[in-house]
């Protein structure tokens, strides 16, 4: 199934989700440095510019793209996504300029997810039926949105600023 994801936020702030997602996948592909080659050159050849670390197209310098938290899942609406379905990672989905940066690995684990804004704006956070966070401070909202690829909780709530109902789906064997 295709996983698509953003180049760019609302703000037109890059993402560097590949870059983070290159991160989290390394240690699952044991570090494969010619199958990470392959997507980067495979990239650089369809769109005239690189996205891998340093010499990237968001001209991340190499202390930055070190020091850039893995994204090691997502978090999606609905609930289609299951253990074992495989994961086409992918960006511009349904255009000429699609491209599956990755190679297809497999779905490890879901999570149903829940945010629940209160009337007095504090968030609160479900994890499988279990409330799990409440307001702003609580510390897994700042490892939720860091293993989400979020660059911090600022930028996380800008995105989930309504209430949600979605799933989280992880290609690690990270579980909350």
């Amino acid at each position: 199934m295709i996983l698509s994801f953003k180049r760019h936020f609302t703000t037109k702030t890059p993402t560097n989700f590949i870059e983070k997602i290159w991160k989290g996948l390394n240690s699952l592909l044991d570090h494969d440095i010619d199958l990470k080659t392959k997507y980067v050159y495979a990239f650089r050849e369809k769109f005239k510019y690189s996205w891998d670390g340093h010499w990237g197209d968001t001209k991340t310098s190499l202390s930055e793209w070190m020091s850039m938290h893995p994204n090691i899942h997502t978090i999606r609406a609905g609930a289609r996504w299951k253990p074992g379905h495989k994961i086409h990672f992918c960006v511009n989905p349904c255009t000429p300029d699609y491209f599956q940066f990755a190679p297809v690995i497999p779905v490890k684990a879901t999570q149903a997810i829940v945010i629940k804004w209160t009337s007095d704006g504090e968030p609160c956070l479900y994890i499988d039926g279990q409330l799990r966070a409440v307001g702003y401070d609580a510390p897994l909202w700042s490892r939720l949105a860091q293993n989400d690829g979020f660059p911090d909780t600022a930028a996380f709530f800008r995105w989930f600023h309504n209430d949600f109902s979605g799933q989280i789906i992880h290609w690690t064997d990270l579980i909350y």
